[in-house]
């Protein structure tokens, strides 16, 4: 074989060609793949054409000395090993190509050990390593600087095709997949109402970092760290608060991790079923090259597999596509993809999402992925975390102490009420051991003292505070939910106040109409629903600032799930003749524009709702039905037909 002065041989040449053939593949076949894959694409890596000489250089020391030292073997096994990855690497020319900076800077370092290789080759030094131990240890030494050099190489390209993920993601199949707009921890919430934020400074510290340090411990450990974590807490202890404090804590110091966010709520989109595994399938997509193209794959087998029910979407859409693509994977990973998913049980297939994701888990189908999930403990829930290895991945809110948490809750109002006056926070003191644990209690009552559009002199924030805990010590029913029912009592009492039996009765109807839906209503559609004016619609929403708001698009919302299910508690003998009600007047008004026929199958109605009673009101789907409805309105008003 003809070589130029600098030991680079003519890849083009057929001699070449017969030593890559003659190559003991046995022991060398990454070796032979290599140099394969450098022939054919020399040009793509100019770089890397310059070590194929050191290469060669490596497989003489092997065939000159291999017999002499089992370190020399180990070290060609590994070599073997590393050049076979880089290989698979180098075979995709055009992605790797795109790295080239990359590989120039790497290939300095693999470069001058191969060269000094080469140097030892033309003196015979390899001949003289078994008669000189300082020889064999600079052998020993450069070949395992060679392989580092070749792993960092191969680690950088991989790593940076992984994450390469723009073209794959153009792939309409992929951009057509349903996805919830509000569920990233960072959507753009309504101006009027709460923006989610993090916990206080030096509250929530020790479950914070906690998982902090579960989400950024390194892959190598993932025998000892647990693939999935729990964070249990009752309504208003502030789970939501503590998983957008990691998210953000992750986004900001832990770039070495991915991140992804889903928060449930039962008033916007994602709360809808079917879009919870599709909107983390895309996510994950954006992360990881291989998985999104493997899930490319399996969309183009199966188009409607974002349509499907939720066991066929996570064995589709998330396990079978990860696990196809796991191989490409291998070695890159040195930190896990973080999922965090706040609330799920205030989406529609959230239990059992966490049922069928923590089995994935249990049996290892999800590697590379850790899984921070925060909700009530539903008994349901409850039980799957009763299994011994989930166990040691648990935080129960419940389960810290009272007066740790009277502190965090005492620190938030004050950070919040900066300007409050020093000898007022007695007030805030006695308001803290009120709210008992519970954060939802504090931030209601702070609305309270902080009302939107209005600014209160101190004084005034002081004597509403003085009432506020007058009455919630006197209404206490002592119980953590009681504890907060009152305080929605105050705000309900606050805002009905002055009104005779029928002002009260008409603006009650309003609010169960507002709030007996899973579906964010409009205030048009109550007008419509229930003939009142627009005017009095708004003042009982602009009543209640404290846990209601109006969003971005028009529809009422509510501050916390928990005011929702106050309401329909308190009212609960006035929600199924209030769905009843519903469903006959959108019938009455809407049949006005539309054939009988026609309306039925509109809106999706199989019983003819003057048929429908309290007792058949579960054979309607009122949701979806309330959903459609709007729908309708939106379309007549367009056309003065409403």
């Amino acid at each position: 074989m003809s070589q130029r002065d600098d030991s680079i041989p003519d890849l083009n040449s057929p001699e070449f060609t017969r030593i890559i053939a003659s190559i003991d593949s046995a022991v060398w076949d990454g070796a032979q793949v290599l140099l394969t894959v450098l022939k054919e694409s020399a040009d793509a890596f100019p770089p890397l054409k310059s070590a194929v000489g050191g290469f060669l250089a490596i497989l003489d020391l092997y065939k000159t000395t291999h017999a002499d030292t089992d370190a020399i073997n180990d070290t060609a096994f590994r070599l073997n090993r590393l050049m076979r990855i880089l290989a698979e690497r180098l075979r995709d020319k055009e992605k790797a190509s795109m790295f080239m900076d990359d590989i120039y800077v790497r290939h300095v370092n693999l470069s001058a050990a191969l060269h000094r290789l080469v140097e030892m080759k033309k003196k015979n030094w390899f001949f003289r390593a078994a008669q000189s131990v300082r020889i064999a240890q600079e052998i020993q030494t450069i070949c395992n600087r060679v392989a580092e050099s070749i792993e960092e190489l191969q680690l950088k390209i991989g790593i940076s095709v992984e994450k390469d993920t723009k073209a794959i993601l153009q792939e309409a199949i992929l951009q057509n997949l349903s996805r919830a707009r509000s569920a990233a921890y960072t959507a753009s919430m309504p101006p009027d109402g709460v923006a989610r934020r993090s916990c206080a400074k030096d509250t929530r510290v020790n479950i914070v970092e906690s998982i902090i340090s579960w989400a950024r411990a390194d892959w190598s450990a993932r025998d000892e760290v647990p693939p999935i974590y729990w964070i249990s807490g009752l309504a208003g202890q502030g789970k939501t608060t503590i998983a957008y404090t990691i998210c953000e804590r992750l986004q900001k110091e832990a770039k070495e991790v991915s991140m992804i966010s889903f928060f449930c709520s039962r008033q916007l989109d994602s709360h809808e079923g079917r879009l919870l595994v599709p909107t983390l399938a895309f996510r994950l997509a954006e992360r990881s090259a291989s998985y999104a193209s493997a899930l490319l794959n399996n969309l183009k087998s199966a188009h409607d597999l974002g349509d499907q029910r939720l066991e066929v979407q996570i064995s589709g859409l998330l396990l079978e596509p990860w696990q196809k693509s796991a191989h490409l994977r291998a070695g890159l990973l040195e930190h896990p993809i973080v999922i965090v998913v706040d609330a799920p049980d205030e989406n529609d297939a959230g239990t059992e999402f966490i049922r069928q994701i923590s089995l994935a888990c249990r049996q290892k189908k999800l590697p590379g992925l850790r899984i921070l999930i925060t909700s009530r403990p539903h008994p349901t829930i409850e039980k799957l975390w009763s299994h011994p290895e989930n166990e040691r991945a648990v935080y129960r809110l419940n389960d810290v102490s009272r007066a740790m948490i009277h502190d965090e809750i005492l620190t938030y109002m004050r950070e919040e009420l900066h300007e409050y006056r020093e000898e007022d926070y007695q007030y805030l003191e006695h308001l803290a051991r009120i709210a008992d644990g519970l954060f939802i209690h504090a931030s209601t009552a702070l609305r309270l003292l902080m009302p939107l559009g209005r600014r209160l002199a101190k004084v005034e924030q002081t004597n509403r505070l003085k009432a506020i805990i007058k009455r919630c010590t006197a209404e206490s029913s002592g119980s953590s939910n009681g504890i907060l029912d009152d305080l929605y009592a105050d705000v309900m009492a606050e805002a009905f106040k002055k009104l005779d039996r029928e002002e009260e009765n008409v603006r009650s109807r309003i609010l169960v109409l507002l709030l007996c839906s899973s579906e964010a209503i409009h205030p048009d559609f109550v007008t419509i629903m229930e003939r009142v004016d627009a005017d009095l619609v708004q003042l009982v929403i602009d009543a209640l600032y404290a846990v209601m708001y109006i969003g971005r698009e028009g529809q009422v919302l509510w501050h916390h799930a928990s005011f929702q299910e106050y309401i329909l508690a308190k009212y609960k003998f006035m929600v199924k003749p209030m769905q009843v009600h519903i469903v006959r007047r959108c019938w009455e008004e809407f049949t006005h524009h539309l054939p009988e026929k026609r309306l039925l199958s509109t809106l999706g109605w199989g019983v003819h709702p003057l048929m429908l009673t309290e007792a058949t009101i579960q054979q309607f789907h009122v949701d979806d039905i309330i959903r459609r409805c709007q729908i309708l309105i939106r379309g007549f008003r367009s056309f003065d037909l409403v």
